[in-house]
């Protein structure tokens, strides 16, 4: 099965909406923020993608899990032996 998505314009986007009626561009609304608020939200944005990756691969047939808290650099020294 092959998915094919096609991103939305940047107008037609509903944040982009909502903003702009906010009198406000997204970039805008991330520059106002301190560095520490603007890493939590990069970070939520992530985990919403990420949320959605997990559905679709769930709805492929896929199993798939999060991973955290391990050493990437013996990780990829295992891998590359």
């Amino acid at each position: 099965m092959r998915l094919s998505i096609a991103p939305l314009p940047r107008e037609a986007s509903p944040s982009n909406r909502l903003l702009s009626t906010a009198g406000c561009s997204s970039e805008a609304f991330v520059q106002a923020m301190d560095e520490k608020a603007r890493d939590a939200w990069a970070r939520n944005q992530a985990y919403i993608a990420l949320g959605n990756l997990l559905t679709s691969a769930a709805l492929l047939g896929i199993d798939a899990c999060p991973m955290e808290g391990f050493d990437r650099a013996q990780y990829d020294e295992i891998l590359l032996a």
